[in-house]
């Protein structure tokens, strides 16, 4: 059995990379002025303070822009590396939060469910105008938006689930529950709340088509056999084609839209911190300010209403699961699909009425 050395490998092998190109930077700016950092500190700790109130005002008179992360996690490595440092440099974090209070602020876009409807719709028409693993990337990347949505995960969690992760109801195995259970590996708050955590699908008809998407794959294998890149770039595509083009949707986007849809449809802070898995109300408090604020803030031209109106109102036969299975659907050829396709794109817009169809399929849990 091969040993490993704990405290080196406590956090993420990104995070770590990220601290050694910190400690790297500090090393760098110490030796430019003939300090020994690891000796003197170690000795002497409040000499670090002060020193790495320099470093951080270095970099930002160097690039304001390019080096914020840097000085951060230069500030971080030194705490990590000189343990003694923890505590004592709390001047160099003023600074460091003095520069970040002229950054703009960048809130993460809540991606409305009507939106996410509309996205959902289009990936099927797309998965029935393909054939082979292109029809099987789009239809895996309908269902896993709403997966990601209404289960709130975040975008690594979500398309980093296998089949053996997802546990549906009706099973020998199941809880009882009407919803689907998805066991999250490795999240980002796993220090305090586990190396392994769940998430519910909290709707019916995304645990349905979830279960759908399972059926015939391997215990390990991936939901999602793409990159991160491909699913990001389907999004992007999927968005440009209901007129969202300018909203600049990401798979970040459905956690924070799933949060704003419960939030505003009543469900109380205290339970979506434990849906959301929030390590503290705090952190989802802000999380909900910034996505409605972010929600409200956006704007759609008339015409791209009207895109994704007619979307709703001519693809919601598409949002119902179907009976057979994925891979005698991917592989066919069907003469109505493109009556299907210029009725999306080229149809009327769709009233008010005939636009809430869909609605019904994704009541408040």
């Amino acid at each position: 059995m091969s040993s490993r050395n704990l405290r080196a490998t406590l956090r993420g092998s990104q995070y770590r990379k990220e601290l050694v190109k910190g400690w790297l930077a500090v090393v760098q700016y110490t030796r430019a002025r003939n300090i020994d950092a690891e000796k003197e500190w170690k000795r002497h700790p409040l000499r670090g303070e002060k020193t790495l109130e320099g470093f951080v005002q270095h970099l930002y008179e160097c690039d304001p822009i390019s080096n914020y992360l840097l000085a951060k996690h230069g500030l971080l490595a030194a705490q990590t590396f000189c343990p003694r440092l923890k505590g004592k440099l709390s001047s160099a974090w003023e600074a460091f939060e003095s520069w970040g209070q002229e950054r703009p602020g960048r809130l993460r876009l809540a991606l409305p469910l009507p939106c996410l409807v509309a996205m959902i719709i289009m990936a099927r028409v797309n998965a029935l105008s393909s054939d082979g693993e292109s029809a099987y990337l789009w239809w895996a990347c309908s269902v896993l938006l709403e997966t990601g949505f209404f289960a709130l995960l975040r975008p690594g969690e979500l398309l980093g689930l296998s089949r053996d992760k997802v546990l549906l109801p009706g099973g020998v195995t199941s809880l009882g529950g009407k919803f689907a259970l998805c066991a999250v590996e490795n999240p980002k708050n796993r220090r305090q709340l586990g190396k392994t955590q769940f998430a519910v699908v909290r709707s019916e008809v995304t645990t349905i088509w979830l279960g759908w998407l399972c059926s015939g794959l391997a215990p390990k294998a991936k939901l999602w056999p793409s990159s991160q890149h491909k699913f990001r770039s389907m999004v992007k595509t999927l968005a440009g084609q209901v007129g969202l083009k300018s909203w600049r949707v990401l798979p970040s986007c459905l956690r924070p839209g799933g949060t704003t849809f419960y939030f505003t449809g009543g469900i109380e802070p205290n339970r979506l911190l434990f849906w959301g898995r929030w390590s503290s109300e705090k952190s989802l408090r802000h999380y909900i300010q910034e996505s409605i604020s972010a929600q409200l803030m956006v704007q759609l031209p008339e015409n791209n209403k009207t895109q994704l109106l007619t979307v709703l109102e001519h693809g919601a036969i598409l949002l119902k699961p179907l009976s057979r299975p994925w891979w005698k659907i991917s592989s066919r050829k069907d003469t109505n699909l493109a009556d299907i396709l210029a009725r999306v794109e080229t149809c009327a817009p769709a009233s008010h009425q005939d636009n809430s169809a869909w609605q019904k399929l994704y009541p408040l849990p």
